[in-house]
């Protein structure tokens, strides 16, 4: 279980990264700047809130996980 400054922290590294993708590949699509600008800060901004509640809801979820032995 992680705890929210976290999950947080890591959603603000990941979109980081997600967003100078989305710059890239955005601008080589439309080859203008500002188009570019508007589709990405959006797209970002949208996904930023589904990302934080997927790694949320992903925590509750039991599934693939191994418990670490007690000492």
């Amino acid at each position: 279980m992680e705890t929210k400054k976290r999950t947080i922290v890591k959603t603000i590294t990941y979109k980081t990264s997600i967003l100078i993708e989305g710059l890239i590949i955005t601008y080589l699509i439309t080859g203008d700047i500002q188009t570019t600008i508007i589709l990405t800060a959006t797209k970002n901004f949208a996904t930023l809130f589904v990302y934080y509640f997927h790694e949320r809801i992903w925590n509750k979820i039991k599934w693939g996980t191994k418990n670490e032995p007690t000492v």
